[in-house]
């Protein structure tokens, strides 16, 4: 995710909240009308106040990484999976096989249980069908 432009940010502000720090930037300009520049200058101050805020919640709350989950804590449900019933596996590499680390998508009927030759499992880990990009519609 890329982060958002104060622009980007101030474009979601509703109107009414538009509004409103308009009217506290001309109450804290003193009910001056005709002191414009104040007026603006107080209106990018509080516009500036509600861009940090927004920026601090997104800090604070924003989508936070999807962690994997352990083959050995639960296995995926339907709702993990894509239209084709497939989620994400995380396959450690093994030397014997020079097989490296890697993430595929697989169906966790199969996957779930399948173990190497001395009794552990093959995929160790998973993640939701939609956690990762397919690489199938990622443009070269």
């Amino acid at each position: 995710m890329t982060e958002p432009t104060d622009e980007e940010i101030m474009e979601l502000m509703p109107q009414q909240m538009r509004d409103d720090l308009a009217n506290a930037a001309r109450a804290l300009a003193g009910f001056d009308r005709a002191n414009v520049k104040a007026a603006g200058a107080m209106r990018i101050i509080l516009n500036r106040h509600a861009v940090d805020h927004a920026r601090a919640a997104l800090a604070r709350w924003g989508t936070p990484a999807i962690q994997p989950v352990p083959v050995a804590e639960r296995l995926p449900g339907l709702e993990d999976c894509d239209a084709e019933v497939e989620c994400w596996w995380w396959h450690p590499g093994h030397k014997e096989d020079d097989f490296i680390d890697g993430w595929i998508l697989l169906n966790p009927k199969w996957a779930g249980s399948r173990r190497d030759s001395d009794g552990s499992l093959i995929y160790t880990h998973w993640l939701p069908a939609n956690a990762l990009p397919n690489p199938e519609a990622v443009d070269d």
